[in-house]
């Protein structure tokens, strides 16, 4: 190569230099492009997977009236990182009758969808118990065998366990753990004040208009308020999902099954309800009991909330309707939709049975028409068999009226076929009369003592290495 031709070939070497780093740069270029595409797609996948999520599981997390005030599409964006103790309190502000305030510890608490609410609100003693009045020491069972028989029927990620002693009730420390043994988080109750000429005159029922204050639980969407004297037998996810029962959040109040009372079908029955927590309801309530025009002496907490929401209270023909769809072929295959009957963007496809009654004009009403099955009230066993014995199959809670668990005969299986008396009479009654289902109470019992056992184990076991860690020390 001549030193003439030499800038020639440097001259063409230069360009294609230029063109082959251009080439490289482009190819880089297109490689981060894809590159960025990829992640940004991966990025939107997630965003789109976790307000799916917010939607599904965390929207569900909303705490009674208190979220009703947002709109429908920031609640869907929205992800609620607040502890359960500061929704606790924005509940508590929200009621602006301090002297009405649940309390309970919430620092370990997760947050929940609704919560199972036992109160436990008197009980007088042995000396002084009769039929009709119970024990301390009866009620505690009776919340023992509750808490046992929830295990299994509720979600406990979406649903809570309080068990909440009236204001001055108090239990010993060994009656506590057992408590807590069966999942139960105690609180306190406070006392509903009520003027002494407005109080029941029979005196198991003085003390329990603490059970309305289950109205103001506001940090959840919805609680279900249930006696000691009940007994879950079946699973209750479904209900405890509050939206699948509260369809028409502007009229919508409280769930309740209809009572079997004195040979008919009236009132609603309050030993099981499904309430939608409101603070704004919980005042309105209690400032009935201030109205002269509405407040009187009441014969228990039962029939003054049928006077509050007057849907079951004198309307028989209304009552039977109601009554009369509540059957497995009514029930099956529902969609929850609203009244208009028209898909929403909260509408639930319920598998299985509709723990609502299909009965259109009470949905919309401030009772809506719970199914027999999540208040089944045992004196029907011999008053309406024929109807008990319908539904025994879906039953999902059972209720203890005539004669509660405790006062059958401690018992583990069945009464056989044919034993069990076929009247009941008030003045001569055989032993067995309206406890057909009492086994269940025992067992249930039974398993609770087995917790307790079981955590009493932990407990001593825990208590051995502290000390043994001292004596290191």
């Amino acid at each position: 190569m001549t030193m003439k031709s030499y800038p020639k070939q440097r001259n063409r070497a230069v360009p294609q230099l230029f063109r082959g780093l251009n080439e490289q740069r482009n190819r880089n270029d297109r490689t981060t492009r894809r590159q960025r595409t990829i992640f940004l797609l991966i990025l939107l996948i997630s965003v789109i997977g976790m307000t799916l999520r917010n939607y599904l599981f965390l929207g569900d997390m909303g705490f009674g009236d208190i979220s009703s005030s947002s709109s429908s599409s920031s609640s869907i964006l929205h992800i609620d990182r607040r502890s359960w103790c500061e929704r606790v309190r924005v509940a508590r502000d929200a009621l602006q009758l301090p002297f009405l305030h649940i309390k309970y510890p919430c620092e370990t608490m997760e947050p929940a969808t609704s919560a199972i609410v036992c109160m436990i609100t008197d009980g007088t003693t042995e000396e002084k118990a009769s039929r009709v009045v119970f024990t301390a020491r009866d009620y505690i069972n009776g919340a023992l065998a509750l808490g046992a028989s929830l295990k299994g029927n509720i979600d406990p990620s979406r649903t809570h366990q309080l068990l909440l002693l009236r204001e001055g009730f108090e239990l010993e420390t060994d009656d506590v753990i057992r408590l807590e043994s069966v999942g139960w988080t105690m609180g306190t109750a406070p006392d509903f004040p009520i003027q002494q000429k407005h109080l029941p005159t029979f005196p198991r029922y003085k003390t329990t208009y603490t059970k309305v204050t289950a109205i103001g639980l506001s940090e959840y969407k919805c609680v279900m308020l249930m006696d000691a004297d009940t007994l879950a037998v079946g699973d209750l996810r479904e209900v405890m999902k509050c939206d699948t029962v509260f369809r028409n959040p502007k009229n919508n109040r409280v769930a309740g099954t209809i009572d079997w009372y004195q040979m008919r079908w009236k009132l609603f029955n309050t030993g099981s309800i499904l309430w939608k927590t409101s603070s704004t309801e919980m005042e309105r309530v209690f400032n009935l009991t201030k109205d002269n025009s509405f407040m009187k002496r009441y014969s228990s907490d039962q029939d003054f909330l049928n006077n509050v929401y007057p849907d079951r209270l004198n309307n028989s023909t209304f009552n039977n309707e109601i009554v009369a769809l509540d059957t497995v072929e009514s029930r099956s295959s529902s969609t929850s939709s609203g009244s208009s009957g028209k898909s929403s963007s909260n509408s639930i496809i319920l598998k299985g049975l509709d723990p609502v009654i299909p009965h259109i004009e009470a949905q919309n009403g401030a009772v809506v028409p719970l199914s027999w099955d999540y208040n089944a009230q045992t004196h029907a066993e011999v008053q309406n068999f024929k109807f008990w014995d319908e539904h025994r199959s879906t039953t999902k809670i059972l209720h203890f009226t005539e004669k509660k668990g405790w006062q059958c005969e401690k018992r583990y299986d069945p009464i056989p076929k044919g034993t069990y008396p076929q009247r009941c009479k008030r003045k001569v009654r055989d032993p067995l009369c309206f406890c057909g289902e009492a086994h269940l109470y025992w067992i249930a019992l039974q398993k609770a003592e087995k917790s307790y056992a079981m955590k009493s184990l932990t407990l001593s076991k825990a208590s051995s290495v502290d000390k043994s860690r001292l004596k290191d020390k």
